[in-house]
């Protein structure tokens, strides 16, 4: 280190130049005679180098330790001040208190310091900010990230939530209304709407003829077209779906040899689905899904129409409950006619579009003769049976548009709408002689039964006020042929006028 030291160091150069003074001297006075130099010199010459020498070491000394002093030590402590700031304690700061270049230097590696404090401050503030910035970024996508998974669950939510409005919507279309014709219209209406699907049809299954029918479409640009075709069970897609009521996807039409193209109606292929209707174990019919598209049917949409085509096949059920037990309601349940109250409710229909359009109308009441002797002599047993029969055969005897009820007991009373007083004659007497032309019953094998019956005609009058009237004027009619001797026909007497 003492070698390294500028103290020192200074005070080995200011004795070196003092050598050199003398040096030079030495040499400036070496060249005289030796007497001149002995004289000059002598003694005195030795003692004064040898203060000279004493001199220039104090002086060496002195300056040394001034160096020291002034110049070593501060200049120690500015490049300890360093170090520290070195290490980072940007806080060190150096004494200014000396006016000289030492001072100046402080001052200056003070301004330094301070600027780099400053710096780093800045930097410091610099990365915090850079931090925050990092944060609020950080936490900007996770917000977007939750955003987007929020939006994505209420997309979701969303389609669940039609999709129960569907579901619902179905199960109200099932107790809404009990129409087969208007329940399968509104299931059409509201999946079709609801299921974003480019054609739906509804088919039905005819068990007697074991054949799907189309009853309802949506989408269809050749509905009525579409509305005509029947499939066999085990035809196409959809009768194979209601022969082994399980649902089909075929995901690209143009390559399922099994796909017919609505028979040839439709151009265009996509993805096709059938899914049976099953309602207590009964495949009640196929719906069937088009999309103009492949692979239109992913496995929640087969699910989601599979709940449907159950919500349907409920609806449906209902309302062929319904209409079973309305026609029960006006069904006899003895010959499968009409009964009294149907009778009635259809009379008035009758009557008041008569009244309504000018047109004719007849009304025939019918007994069946010695019934009441029939039964005490053969029982009610083969009674009912000829009943049956009888109303069979004045079934077929009539047209498709006229009426026959089952009056009560063996009467029966028939409309005939559109029809003048002796057309509706003729009509009693044509079913007169098919009813006593007939052979009923076996009792024994050399007898056989047989059956007659008497007819009251009547005819729309315009004193009738209302169908009472009409019923009446028929029943005293019937009284009539009864008195005659029954297995005859006889018409009302016309109404008086007051």
């Amino acid at each position: 280190m003492l070698r390294h030291s500028l103290a020192i160091k200074l005070g080995i150069a200011t004795g070196l130049v003092a050598l050199a003074l003398i040096a030079l001297g030495m040499a400036v006075l070496w060249p005289l005679p030796d007497s001149e130099v002995r004289g000059l010199l002598g003694d005195e010459l030795r003692v004064t180098l040898f203060v000279l020498v004493v001199v220039i070491g104090g002086v060496m000394a002195v300056v040394a330790l001034l160096a020291r002093q002034l110049v070593t030590r501060p200049l120690l402590n500015l490049a300890r001040d360093m170090s520290r700031a070195e290490e980072g304690d940007f806080l060190v700061r150096a004494p200014t208190r000396r006016r000289d270049e030492i001072g100046e230097l402080a001052k200056a590696f003070n301004k330094m310091l301070a600027a780099i404090t400053d710096l780093h401050a800045t930097g410091i503030d610099r990365e915090q900010d850079l931090q925050r910035a990092q944060q609020a970024l950080e936490m900007q996508q996770e917000l977007e990230r939750r955003s987007h998974l929020i939006e994505e669950a209420n997309t979701q939510l969303k389609g669940r939530i039609d999709e129960l409005t569907l579901l619902m919507d179905l199960t109200r279309a099932a107790t809404s209304t009990l129409e087969l014709s208007a329940v399968l219209d509104e299931i059409a209406h509201r999946v079709g709407k609801a299921m974003g699907v480019d054609e739906f049809a509804i088919l039905l299954l005819d068990r007697a003829r074991r054949r799907l029918q189309v009853v309802s479409t949506f989408g269809a640009p050749n509905s009525a077209e579409l509305m005509a075709l029947t499939f066999a069970l085990g035809e196409g897609i959809c009768g194979r779906v209601a022969q082994t009521g399980r649902p089909l996807l075929v995901p690209d039409t143009s390559t399922d040899a099994r796909y017919l193209h609505a028979k040839g109606l439709r151009q265009v292929d996509g993805s096709f689905l059938a899914l049976p209707m099953v309602a207590k174990g009964r495949v009640l019919g196929v719906l069937n899904f088009f999309r103009v598209r492949r692979d239109g049917f992913d496995n929640h949409a087969v699910a989601l129409l599979n709940a449907v085509a159950g919500q349907a096949a409920l609806a449906i059920e209902n309302a062929r409950l319904f209409q079973e037990q309305a026609a029960l309601a006006l069904t006899d349940a003895l010959t499968g006619l009409l009964n009294r109250r149907a009778l009635d409710q259809r009379l008035d229909e009758e009557f008041h579009r008569a009244r309504r359009f000018g047109s004719k109308l007849a009304l025939l009441m019918i007994d069946v003769d010695h019934f009441k002797e029939f039964n005490d002599k053969h029982g009610h047993l083969l009674g009912d049976h000829v009943l049956k029969q009888v109303a069979r055969t004045l079934r077929r005897q009539l047209r498709k548009g006229d009426v026959l009820a089952r009056y009560g007991g063996e009467e029966f009373c028939a409309i005939l709408v559109r029809t003048q007083l002796d057309q509706a004659v003729e009509a009693a007497d044509k079913l007169r002689r098919a009813v006593a032309e007939r052979t009923y019953a076996r009792v024994r094998s050399d007898r056989r039964l047989k059956i007659t019956i008497s007819a009251g005609v009547a005819e729309l009058q315009e004193s009738h006020s209302g169908p009472t009237e009409l019923l009446d004027a028929a029943d005293s009619a019937l009284y009539l042929a009864k008195n005659a001797g029954r297995n005859c026909v006889r018409v009302a007497e016309p109404a008086k006028t007051s």
